[in-house]
């Protein structure tokens, strides 16, 4: 009767600590889906503001706090329970966007976003998940590459999606921008004879090539010939261009507006065809960017997962044929 006694309350003992580390295990896990959804947030604002107004400690703060996001995301994927993980990827992918909601930027399109995040951030904790219940030990570097290119895929989505919405906002400011950087390609990498630039305005560059053309003419006519000529070479080249121009147009902004007007009158299948295009120009970027992004992730989520270990935050131990898992300390 005793040893029954004894055996009917280390059942009871075994289920109440089971209960506790059940509970324990849901407030830790909530708790990090809290943190990841605000880093996420606060990451996707800095972006954003970079990208509007650059700046070297906006760049830094967002890098910084984005490989702490993915690193935290990677805990969270090997420790957490599958519902939890569940539940937290739905929050994570609305909260990159929660910036872009306070702007009233509710797009159609914007969903497909969304739901593309959700999927890729998905099988990046499926994957490394997976990797790591058919390894025997935690082989970090291993477990975080298995799944990197889905997250690498993420992020440049993520980052297209940013540029997009600040180019659609601030259309008129994004393109000055870009006229300025391109009259600093201009003047710096073509070179031109003395006399025509490319950095200032039409009349500029058109008169400077008149000019080189040593009109044989009277004095008195020269000047209505050289008008003439400009007249005649400046229709001509706006029907070349697709662009209205009346002369005191900068070129690099006429260089633009003649790009985005030349394709809206493309046909749309050689519009798929430039998407196949970029498409595999993509590919090969993001498989760049993931070969030294992955290394980026690993060391900083092997940092967190040291310093959530000596908090007791989480834990390794061991199962069966003494295996290696992570759980909610």
């Amino acid at each position: 009767m005793l040893e029954q006694n004894t055996s009917k309350g280390s059942d009871i003992y075994r289920i109440y600590r089971l209960a506790q580390k059940d509970i324990k295990g849901f407030y830790k896990s909530i708790l990090l889906i809290v943190i990841l959804a605000a880093i996420f947030a606060f990451f996707s604002l800095l972006a954003i503001n970079t990208i509007k107004n650059f700046t070297l400690f906006s760049l830094i703060s967002s890098v910084i706090l984005g490989l702490l996001g993915f690193a935290l995301l990677t805990i969270f994927a090997l420790s957490a329970e599958s519902k939890y993980i569940f539940f937290g990827l739905i929050i994570f992918s609305f909260s990159f966007f929660l910036p872009i909601f306070l702007f009233k930027f509710f797009e159609v399109y914007l969903w497909y976003v969304i739901l593309s995040v959700f999927i890729l951030l998905g099988l990046y904790c499926l994957s490394i998940k997976g990797e790591s219940n058919v390894l025997i030990n935690l082989n970090w570097p291993r477990i975080v590459k298995k799944g990197s290119i889905f997250l690498s895929w993420a992020v440049v989505i993520l980052l297209i999606f940013f540029f997009f919405f600040v180019f659609t906002s601030q259309g008129e400011e994004i393109k000055n921008k870009l006229s300025g950087g391109l009259d600093f390609v201009l003047s710096r990498f073509i070179k031109t004879p003395e006399g025509i630039t490319f950095s200032g305005t039409v009349d500029d560059l058109l008169k400077g090539f008149i000019a080189k053309q040593k009109v044989e003419a009277p004095e008195k006519t020269k000047k209505t010939l050289e008008e003439s000529l400009l007249k005649e070479t400046k229709a001509k080249l706006s029907d070349f261009l697709s662009v209205p121009l009346k002369g005191d147009e900068k070129i690099s902004l006429v260089l633009i507006d003649s790009v985005f007007n030349k394709w809206q009158t493309l046909s749309p299948v050689l519009k798929w065809v430039f998407y196949f295009i970029i498409f595999l120009i993509l590919y090969s970027l993001v498989s760049l960017f993931n070969f030294v992004f992955s290394y980026i992730v690993i060391i900083f989520s092997w940092m967190m997962k040291e310093i959530l270990v000596s908090l007791k935050i989480v834990r390794t131990e061991s199962k069966g044929i003494e295996k290696e898992f992570l759980t909610l300390e």
